[in-house]
């Protein structure tokens, strides 16, 4: 299964789409992916420009129909309960109440990571609350995209060769896969590259960038704890790796802006957690977060799954390619040697407590030991954006003299076979108002 069942009766309703509406989204696209050619804008405009573009068309008629429906499958536990939580205010009592909402289990189920709600709260001063998230799912896919192209220029010094191998890592299938079924914040993976191109510009130029990689890392924790999380593991591998103090210094910083939201989230977690049942016990807890959850939701080396996702639709068989093709284009750099030390550090996270079956990950465990509140982390496969993310950035170095613009039609034409076509790809659901209801733990079990 690539997604959660849907329960008797609570199966979505598709929403009907006109070819007319259908044929202006792609319209649309191309008229903004051209806006690209204009050579007097600034290259990351023109890089926005050409990443928006594609994602309108890719995702059509999904620019169109932002208030008429949801983007992929509604009602979902995740989906449902999320914008039952939006409407019902949460994240306004949890910043202007935060005493009180220490005893509200929507915060406690939520966690402190609320910054995806805000983002909904400023759209939604001009779009309903349904166009409010809908837009989300149209512009993070083509964020993640630029952040990424952002990323990899910096490395690799071609725009060319950064937006092609950054299309790998904004619209793979495993965002697309968010979006149909999960809530909004998972499908944030623009802060990992943005977090990266700061720590970079730290480590390169220092000055300000040194505190700014520090609210980016901030940032990322508000809109979603995971994504911190993954920041924080590669960023201290390469502090290892490197041994930059600039960088040793920006991760200060984000630890000092962040440090709030750890106490905050510490506390809540000593008030209980109301999506587990509650005949477990503290120690029983962790044990079920772990065989039943960390367990199931990782990379798979036997499988050969992201998550049960293919890793070969996951993971664009093009890039891929020319990431392997890439080691062989001489001696590997300063840079790029980091960049692999990462990479590795955060699969071995991936993969979850199991390497195979019955084998346990050593690397993993002794986090599950020794690492404060560690066992909440429900979902190890998401340390794989962050390997992927490294692997682009080799191939963006390795390949710094050689335009793979060629590659770009090749693995657009994969994309729209192994992902576009996948099952898990969203559709468009109707709008249904019933959700669950506020601390219904039997609805809220497996959310978030």
């Amino acid at each position: 299964m690539y997604g959660p069942q849907y329960s008797p009766g609570n199966e979505p309703t598709v929403l009907q789409i006109s070819d007319t509406t259908f044929w202006l989204t792609l319209l649309i696209g191309a008229i903004v992916t051209a806006g690209a050619l204009f050579k007097r804008l600034h290259p990351k405009t023109r890089a926005w420009l050409f990443c928006f573009g594609q994602v309108i068309m890719l995702t059509t008629p999904l620019a169109l129909v932002l208030s008429s429906g949801f983007y992929g499958d509604y009602p979902t536990t995740d989906k449902a309960g999320s914008l039952y939580y939006y409407l019902d205010g949460v994240h306004e009592r949890f910043l202007f109440h935060p005493v009180a909402s220490l005893d509200d289990c929507a915060v406690q189920l939520i966690g402190v990571h609320m910054g995806h709600l805000w983002i909904t709260a400023f759209f939604d001063l001009f779009l309903p609350p349904i166009g409010a998230f809908n837009i989300q799912a149209l512009l993070y896919p083509a964020i993640a995209w630029w952040s990424a192209s952002l990323l990899l220029q910096r490395i690799g010094q071609r725009w060319d060769n950064a937006i092609v191998l950054g299309f790998a890592y904004g619209l793979c299938l495993h965002v697309f896969r968010d979006l149909n079924w999960y809530t909004i914040e998972k499908a944030a993976i623009f802060a990992l590259p943005l977090y990266a191109y700061s720590l970079l510009r730290s480590h390169e130029d220092g000055g300000k960038w040194v505190w700014a990689a520090g609210l980016f890392f901030a940032g990322a924790a508000f809109i979603n704890w995971y994504l911190a999380l993954v920041a924080g593991v590669g960023t201290c591998i390469a502090i290892a790796a490197s041994r930059s103090l600039p960088v040793l210094k920006s991760l200060g910083y984000g630890l000092l802006f962040l440090s709030p939201l750890i106490l905050y989230q510490l506390l809540l977690m000593g008030q209980g957690d109301p999506g587990a049942p509650v005949e477990h016990d503290y120690a029983n807890l962790q044990t079920l977060y772990l065989h039943e959850r960390a367990a199931l939701d990782s990379v798979s080396i036997s499988n050969l799954t992201w998550n049960r996702l293919e890793l070969l639709n996951a993971l664009n068989p093009c890039a891929l390619l020319l990431i392997c093709w890439g080691f062989f284009r001489g001696p590997m750099r300063g840079l790029e040697r980091t960049l692999l030390v990462v990479s590795v550090g955060l699969f071995a996270f991936s993969l979850g407590p199991y390497l195979f079956s019955g084998v346990r990950n050593p690397v993993y465990m002794a986090a599950w030991w020794v690492v404060p509140g560690f066992w909440r982390v429900a979902k190890p496969e998401v340390f794989f954006y962050g390997t992927w993310i490294c692997l682009l950035s080799i191939a963006a170095s390795k390949w710094r003299s050689v335009s793979l613009k060629w590659a770009y039609p090749l693995m657009l034409l994969i994309w729209i076979w192994t992902v576009r076509g996948h099952p898990a790809f969203p559709g468009f659901s109707v709008f249904e108002t019933e959700a669950p209801k506020l601390c219904d733990t039997t609805q809220t079990t497996n959310s978030r």
